[in-house]
């Protein structure tokens, strides 16, 4: 109960940051392309960590997890839970105790599935700050 999906659009600020991405001129995988450009662009400015969580009995981990256009993030943290500890809130979940995490039903499903250590390999942004 203490996971949320959540479908709301996510507001970036890609275009403050001074990126500029090219867009072909035409062509029917102009958007597959742009999207494969984006991808590359997020794996350069981001690092790949291993996070455990540790759940604590009658204590919920207080994280809200959503698709996003850039894979399944983490959307929400509950402040003082078990997620806030490690996590920060735009973190990309890749896999959930060594499972690919491939769509966000299968990744709330897989963390609520977990017994009492929950294992995260997440891709976080360099420029999101620290709390």
């Amino acid at each position: 109960k203490s996971l949320t999906a959540d479908e709301e659009p996510y507001s970036s600020s890609t275009a403050s940051s001074g990126t500029v991405t090219a867009k072909p001129a035409s062509g029917p995988s102009s958007s597959s392309k742009e999207i494969h450009l984006l991808e590359e662009l997020f794996e350069e400015n981001s690092d790949s960590m291993l996070i455990e969580l540790k759940k604590v009995p009658d204590q919920q981990l207080g994280m809200g997890i959503g698709k996003r256009n850039r894979g399944i993030l983490v959307t929400s943290l509950q402040p003082g839970s078990i997620a806030a500890e490690k996590l920060k809130v735009a973190d990309r979940l890749m896999a959930v105790n060594g499972l690919p995490v491939t769509d966000q039903l299968s990744a709330v499903t897989l963390v609520k599935a977990s017994g009492e250590r929950l294992c995260l390999q997440i891709a976080r942004p360099r420029n999101v700050p620290t709390a």
